[in-house]
């Protein structure tokens, strides 16, 4: 069951948002460290956009909410939101904005990534299941296992 096509679009247009605001955010690294990881960033970004318009899996949306929450991780310290109040490492002014819109599109897509696993996953549920009604099954057994649990085997003759 996929979503249709608006919401992998519109998470599609929020991951190349992302990378835009880390491009725009890239002058300002000091670090060749930090500008690499930026870079990477941007790339993950636009990867996400190209799994989510071209193939809208539970592995898109998995990858996108694990992209943004580490990206969510990352930016929390550089932005000063410490637990303790001071800084763990100083951004610059030019680069603070950015990353701060960058970390609320992160948290909008994870929301949405959620959302869209939650409806696509909750008909796996092992409740959600129709009882089987193929045959023999053993006693006591959950609802919809074979008999002695050989799924190898073909139904047997009525």
């Amino acid at each position: 069951m996929n979503s249709p096509p608006i919401v992998p679009g519109f998470a599609a247009l929020l991951a190349v948002s992302s990378a835009i605001l880390h491009g725009v955010s890239l002058g300002s690294r000091g670090h060749p460290g930090v500008a690499l990881l930026t870079v990477v960033m941007v790339v993950g970004c636009l990867y996400c956009a190209y799994e989510l318009l071209t193939r809208d899996t539970l592995r898109a949306w998995v990858l996108v909410a694990m992209m943004n929450l580490a990206m969510i991780g990352v930016h929390l310290p550089m932005t000063g939101a410490h637990p303790h109040g001071e800084p763990a490492v100083a951004a610059s002014a030019s680069a603070a904005t950015p990353m701060h819109l960058a970390t609320l599109v992160a948290i909008v897509e994870v929301l949405l990534a959620a959302t869209v696993l939650l409806v696509r996953t909750r008909a796996l549920a092992p409740g959600a299941v129709p009882p089987c009604h193929s045959g023999r099954h053993d006693a006591g057994a959950t609802t919809g296992r074979p008999a002695r649990r050989d799924l190898d085997r073909l139904p047997e003759p009525n």
